[in-house]
């Protein structure tokens, strides 16, 4: 039986999976939407129900409250590497932004077994770095009307006007080659976009990848 070795890189494939560095720049701004705060165990989620949960049926929030709810909202909704600074964007993320990009080529499957990304990436921008210094920069403070069963009601994110996002990812050229990869995210970019509330949001060129 063949026994596999392991090159000097590090790599089992025998050169056939390789790193491949992306940056891209944003041309629209960026918007933060955690699915942690769907979890109802979820810290920031948990917070926000309370302030709700303490205004009486047919009364509006206080001030006090507004701000309390869209506070716990809004860092509730930010990726922080430590929990408490520096936004990213997680892996599972950016792997979707390009299976989407690879689909306006019926290539979503063939994407799906391609690509791997198995790191978490800071998001690049100008503005402080800690999720409470964002929401105190009211530049990044982004509130917008939502449909719900019990009527209108306000959202509060992060939105970066200006940004941009260096990623690495594991390309396996059996599967695809460089040529497939930068068509995916050139349409994502062009269509898709990395942000909540997409394509309205999130889009970007590609600036270099190699």
């Amino acid at each position: 039986m063949a026994t596999a070795t392991k090159n000097e890189a590090g790599d089992f494939s025998g050169g056939r999976i390789i790193t491949v560095h992306c940056h891209i720049r944003g041309i629209v701004p960026s918007i933060m939407a955690n699915g942690a705060m769907a979890d109802p165990t979820y810290h920031w989620a948990k917070l926000a129900r309370d302030v709700r949960k303490g205004v009486k049926r047919g009364d509006v929030m206080t001030e006090q409250q507004a701000n309390e709810y869209y506070h716990a909202l809004f860092i509730g909704q930010l990726y922080l590497l430590d929990g408490k600074q520096t936004p990213y964007w997680p892996a599972e993320n950016v792997e979707g932004m390009i299976r989407r990009g690879a689909m306006k080529s019926k290539k979503g499957q063939v994407a799906k077994i391609a690509i791997t990304v198995d790191d978490n990436f800071p998001l690049i921008y100008e503005g402080p770095k800690s999720g409470e210094g964002l929401w105190k920069d009211e530049s990044f403070v982004f509130k917008s009307r939502i449909g719900g069963k019990n009527g209108t009601t306000i959202n509060c994110r992060c939105r970066f006007p200006v940004w941009e996002f260096k990623f690495s990812l594991l390309l396996d050229r059996e599967q695809a080659d460089m040529n497939d990869l930068e068509r995916w995210l050139n349409d994502a970019g062009a269509y898709v976009g990395l942000s909540a509330w997409t394509p309205k949001y999130g889009r970007f060129v590609l600036l270099s990848i190699e």
